[in-house]
């Protein structure tokens, strides 16, 4: 009975550590508890057995790490570990501070640079990396972080990257960097300093534009890329199979970013594009259709609306290439419900109003146009040998009345009054005609009664243009 428990327990010590796989990060002290959720347990031999937390595997992952001395007197460790039934052991550098099990076939440790080794202790590769390597679609690709006399320092660190094969581990390819992108179906390594070595590989590792071009800039969410003509120092746009989308012609390119607009379904895309020569500008959507183009100039998005200047040219242009107010000799105020537009004569400016529907309510003839006030504006000019006049309108541009005037007065208690060649024309706020009286004065209207001076006499007059009190007074006071 004894020989048949202990065959028993035999077997299922056996069966119990037959799945053991994965080593993670150790350190020789009892009860360590590595970053990977590892637990290091002394045993009776001063050996070291990890053990993985519950949640991390449904089975207890063993091996033991023993510290042995070297020929040199160098310390180093002797890594036992199962794999199904056998049992296998391989020595490890002094060094060593982290081990993994790389997809059930390779054994990755740091010691100190990232190595890889196979199940019999065979170093497969090693690597000038301190920090870990990534795995990405069967390649290998590991950096190593320096500073270079070849680079100002303004620049940082630069890296060199190698990349592996993943299996064989064979170098495919190096450089030095200091950015990498790594995306699904690419990877982008950028130099700063040296941007004709930036590289886009694809998932087998084919250089994508070769030898002719290189990559300037990533287009988020289309998979393009702003690319350089080597030699040439022209720009344009080409997408992963080197199709070109904005014509190789630019000294210059960048995105005007739209994402905001974008995300809250003002704008139907994330970026437009700014494409210089040395003496033109270009405004793309992202779908590459052309919106604007003049002489150079700067732009302000200012919300859904692209504010234009060049020199003393100005537009208005949404994000669609929809011209609000044409690119003209003239400076542009974006109000809340108006676009000011003013001309400068040489002496004095000229003023007029769009709408942002892209409508031009009054033409830039008009030497001031008061604030909106109750849906009308007052606008004044001055013609050519004319005396000046006044209109009143309302904000589509509807005009009420034009005449000549000496002086007027603003809405007052809801009333817009003019004088000309001694009358007084008084308007209500909607722009109807109330009343005029011949007069030489006349104040504000207060709770709708003003003072009329009429020759020496004074009387208070009423907005139906009723006397209130006669002019027989030689002043009166104010209520």
């Amino acid at each position: 009975m004894r020989v048949f428990l202990a065959i028993f327990l035999l077997l299922f010590v056996q069966f119990s550590f037959a799945q053991v796989r994965t080593i993670y990060t150790f350190k020789a002290e009892a009860g360590y508890e590595s970053k990977y959720g590892i637990v290091a347990e002394k045993t009776l031999d001063n050996g070291f057995i990890l053990f993985s937390k519950a949640e991390r595997t449904q089975h207890i992952q063993t091996a033991s790490i023993d510290q042995i001395n070297n020929p040199d007197d160098q310390y180093s460790y002797i890594f036992k570990y199962n794999i199904g039934k056998s049992k296998k052991k391989f020595i490890l550098p002094q060094w060593t501070s982290s081990l993994d099990i790389i997809q059930d076939k390779f054994i990755q440790s740091s010691d100190p640079y990232y190595c890889i080794y196979d199940f019999s202790g065979n170093k497969l590769v090693e690597t000038k990396a301190f920090d870990e390597p990534i795995i990405w679609n069967n390649t290998y690709i590991a950096k190593s972080v320096f500073y270079s006399a070849d680079y100002s320092s303004n620049w940082g660190p630069f890296s060199v990257y190698q990349f592996f094969s993943f299996g064989d581990f064979k170098e495919l390819w190096k450089d030095t960097f200091n950015n990498i992108r790594k995306e699904k179906d690419f990877i982008f390594l950028s130099n700063d300093h040296d941007p004709g070595k930036n590289k886009v590989f694809s998932t087998d590792m084919q250089d994508i534009f070769g030898n002719n071009y290189f990559p300037r800039y990533y287009l988020e969410s289309v998979n393009h890329f702003v690319v350089e003509e080597k030699g040439a120092n022209v720009m344009g746009v080409m997408d992963m199979n080197k199709e070109t989308l904005v014509p190789l012609k630019y000294s210059w390119i960048n995105t005007i970013e739209t994402e905001e607009l974008y995300q809250t379904n003002k704008y139907s895309h994330k970026y437009l594009i700014d494409a210089r020569t040395e003496d033109s500008s270009f405004i793309y959507n992202s779908r590459y259709k052309l919106l604007f183009s003049a002489p150079s100039f700067r732009y302000e998005l200012k919300d859904s609306l692209l504010e234009i200047q060049g020199g003393d040219f100005e537009a208005l242009i949404d994000t669609t290439g929809k011209v609000i107010v044409p690119y003209k000799k003239w400076w542009l105020t974006l109000e809340k419900d108006y676009i000011q537009t003013g001309v400068w004569d040489g002496s004095i400016f000229d003023h007029g109003w769009y709408n942002y529907g892209g409508k031009e309510i009054f033409p830039p003839i008009y030497r001031k146009i008061t604030p909106v006030k109750d849906g009308m504006v007052i606008l004044e000019r001055k013609e050519e040998d004319q005396p000046w006049k006044v209109d009143l309108a309302d904000i589509t541009g509807k005009i009420y009345t034009t005449a000549p005037y000496d002086s007027y007065r603003g809405f007052t208690d809801g009333v817009f009054m003019f004088s000309s060649h001694g009358s007084i024309f008084i308007y209500d706020e909607k722009g109807n005609y109330l009343f005029s009286i011949q007069a030489n004065w006349i104040s504000d209207f207060v709770n709708g009664e003003a003072q009329v001076q009429v020759g020496k006499k004074t009387g208070v007059i009423n907005k139906k243009g009723e006397w209130v009190v006669k002019p027989r007074f030689k002043r009166l006071k104010a209520k």
